[in-house]
């Protein structure tokens, strides 16, 4: 699992040697320092960059959709929902499992280049918890309709 600063993103991938035929569970948001915007994002992703730094990894972007404080077994009414992408289908099943051992709803959200969407929503919980009050006792969730 990848959990850096997007500043220091770059330097931890590559300190990390030869991940060729890894599992890499992107947990990372390209954010500014100040936690305001993205610094890459629409046309690519930090996920995609992560690929890049990492050749031969098996890339799958999750956990960036909440904070640390509820990355392990999130104490809510019901499960929250934890989107999960990446290129890989056997990674992204290693990746839903782990995630759902820690108390989310997955859902395979696509191919890496969902990371371009994935990484902005995270971007609406770090500005609710951060600037508007919110805290970070709280995650999202995913509410279906009868069929």
């Amino acid at each position: 699992m990848l959990c850096t600063p997007w500043q220091g993103t770059e330097d931890a991938v590559k300190a990390c040697g030869d991940l060729s035929d890894k599992v890499l569970i992107d947990c990372t948001n390209p954010l500014t320092p100040d936690f305001t915007a993205l610094e890459i994002g629409h046309t690519t992703s930090g996920a995609e960059q992560v690929a890049a730094w990492a050749p031969g990894a098996r890339v799958c972007k999750a956990m960036n959709q909440i904070g640390a404080p509820m990355m392990g077994h999130p104490q809510l009414p019901s499960a929250p929902v934890m989107f999960v992408c990446g290129d890989d289908e056997a990674a992204k099943q290693v990746t839903a499992g782990l995630v759902s051992e820690l108390g989310f709803e997955t859902v395979d959200a696509g191919d890496l280049t969902l990371a371009r969407l994935l990484e902005p929503y995270a971007l609406i919980w770090i500005h609710l918890a951060l600037r508007r009050g919110f805290g970070t006792n709280w995650a999202f969730g995913l509410i279906r309709g009868k069929d």
